[in-house]
């Protein structure tokens, strides 16, 4: 396997343990160590198991997956998974993948060409479903060769999965471990290919990150956190755990004991070569949350390493919520709608015995995603911070969803569709809901609906068409996974109707209203249909926010400036730059907002 280089950082603050957050990082002077003496271990591969292949990126043949999107694995909690590398994307939303090559290829699909997916060196596909399994092959790049997600796949490089099944696929889903970095991507090493995980470092513990001692110039330096960055997710992100895959040469967290997982903003910083690096922003805290000795997960499976037998397991962090009525701390829910840094933190504490695992990185997966870092200290000196020049990442997933509610208009779920209607307005009765016939909402500028009606020429809906990325409701129809917000108080009730969401994840909302006061010739509101409601650090903030759905009565009339404002305002998420920092509606360049980029000219 690839030797690394180790470039270090001085940072100046009293770190050890985090006790003191640390001051915004500046520009540095760096050291390059020498190549490290350690050989990275790796599995031995059966003869019979060898299969030569073509390569991708080393020809220039290779396109990059969507920034934030996440990867499938071997599930923690089900103990189920794929031998596939998966996609996982949000539901009802464009998916781009960005053709890097330096050769000419053209795109396609089971070996057919989508012009109308293509536009410059972006392909891009549409999720339509939610709630499962949704088998949506990601595209190949065919010129002399063919490349295609899921072609560095190790079980695919070793011939596990024959070229008769599809290397990858993209698929949404509910509750799942998603993976910031494939886990199933193959390394090649003099000619054969492993899986991407590695454990040995220049610690003197051996470890890669985690407990351990580095020297550095006469000066014992201890190892006190490991930091992986992350770009932001493509939609807001859904978080209720995070798993560490963790070593111990006798046990990780002892009782009483605890690590941290600092749930950071970014920001970008230097090294003293001129180069960026992206680095925890600790004056940006998003969430808390801490492993304990309960918290550790297998550590019974054993590995050798330098001679040295090691436990390998999970660390399974949770952030700390209010007590039930038995005294038990319930874990509170995160949403992650920003880039972010994972801060694993506590390794120097007497009686922690815990190495962290790495994963390299493919070269293709290289272009939106950061190294990991190692955060050193000499008691109660200064930081100094660490990375393998290698494109390490740290072996973590998420336990979560992304999640998506959908109110724009032309989803095209029906046929009936009209171009020139806007289906998320609606508009109810002056004299009120009849509670005999419903709710009497119809969308804006129709008379009819196909649904309830045998006119073949109505183009509405009897309410407003929703996608969710789960049900709206659960399985004793009791608990809500979705709520409309900022309902008025002339509208008295609110209808879901879920028939659709078999056929893909659509509700129907309709609004029960009261009649219009005598001398008021028309009203509107303006609601938002919302996922799971979470406090983080004082604020509220929501797992899915759907765009304006206007209810309309009277002569009241569809304002587009006022939608669009409402649409494009702060509440449907804060606006980052490109190095994670919160900006205003001033700000000129590239912004984040809710995992999309725009240009704020």
């Amino acid at each position: 396997m690839k030797k690394f280089f180790l470039f270090i950082a001085a940072l100046s603050v009293a770190a050890a343990g985090m006790a003191q957050q640390p001051k915004p990082m500046h520009k540095s002077m760096v050291t390059q160590l020498p190549m490290m003496n350690k050989q990275m271990q790796i599995a031995e591969t059966p003869a019979d198991m060898k299969k030569p292949i073509r390569k991708t990126f080393s020809t220039g043949l290779y396109y990059t997956n969507p920034a934030g999107a996440y990867y499938g694995g071997w599930d923690t909690f089900t103990g189920s998974g794929f031998y596939n590398s998966t996609l996982i994307v949000p539901a009802f939303m464009d998916v781009p993948f960005v053709n890097r090559s330096t050769q000419s290829a053209v795109w396609t699909v089971n070996g057919e060409e989508h012009p109308d997916q293509v536009q410059g060196d972006t392909f891009t596909t549409s999720v339509y479903r939610s709630n499962g399994y949704s088998l949506f092959y990601p595209p190949s790049l065919e010129g002399d060769e063919t490349y295609t997600f899921g072609e560095v796949n190790v079980y695919n490089k070793r011939g596990y999965i024959t070229s008769d099944w599809h290397d990858g696929f993209i698929r949404t889903d509910s509750l799942a471990t998603l993976y910031p970095t494939d886990p199933q991507a193959a390394i090649e090493w003099e000619g054969e290919y492993y899986g991407p995980y590695q454990s040995w470092g220049l610690l003197d513990t051996d470890n890669l990150f985690g407990t351990g001692d580095y020297t550095l110039n006469g000066t014992t330096l201890h190892s006190f956190a490991a930091v992986q960055p992350f770009p932001a997710p493509m939609s807001p992100l859904f978080v209720t755990e995070v798993d560490v895959e963790a070593l111990t040469f006798t046990n990780p967290i002892p009782e009483g004991m605890e690590l941290r997982c600092l749930v950071t903003g970014v920001q970008e910083s230097q090294w003293s070569s001129g180069d960026t690096f992206i680095a925890p922003n600790f004056d940006n805290i998003i969430a808390e949350l801490v492993c304990t000795s309960a918290d550790t997960l297998g550590f019974y499976s054993t590995t050798t390493r330098n001679n040295k037998t090691l436990k390998t397991g999970t660390l399974r962090f949770k952030a700390p919520g209010e007590e039930d009525e038995l005294g038990n701390i319930i874990p509170q829910n995160i949403v992650i709608d920003q880039p972010y840094c994972l801060v694993i933190t506590g390794f120097e504490q007497e009686g922690i015995d815990c190495g962290l695992t790495g994963i390299e990185v493919v070269e293709e997966d290289q272009a939106e995603k950061s190294p990991a870092l190692m955060f050193l200290t000499e008691t109660g000196e200064e930081t100094r911070i660490l990375g393998y020049s290698g494109f390490i990442n740290l072996a973590i997933s998420l336990y979560g969803m992304f999640d998506r509610a959908v109110c724009e208009p032309q989803m095209n779920y029906y046929n009936f569709e009209n171009p020139e209607r806007s289906y998320n307005v609606v508009r109810v009765p002056v004299e009120g809901s009849p509670d005999e016939y419903g709710y009497g909402n119809m969308t804006e500028g129709s008379t009819a609906s196909p649904l309830t009606s045998k006119d073949e020429t109505a183009d509405g809906y009897p309410g407003v068409p929703v996608l969710t990325n789960t049900y709206w409701f659960d399985t004793e129809n009791e608990l809500l996974n979705y709520d409309v917000i900022d309902l008025p108080d002339w509208i008295e009730d609110c209808n879901v109707d879920p028939s659709g969401f078999s056929d893909g994840g659509m509700n129907l909302l309709s609004f029960k209203a009261k009649p219009l006061p005598a001398g008021v010739s028309g009203r509107q509101a303006v609601v938002r249909v919302v996922g799971q409601e979470v406090t983080m650090n004082g604020e509220t903030k929501y797992s899915a926010i759907s765009g304006p759905i206007v209810i309309l009565q009277g002569d009241a009339t569809y304002d587009t400036k006022v939608t669009d404002a409402i649409r494009n305002s702060t509440f449907t998420g804060t606006a980052y730059n490109m190095a994670g920092q919160k900006v205003d509606g001033a700000y000129k360049g590239i912004v984040i907002k809710n995992g999309h980029k725009y240009v704020n000219q």
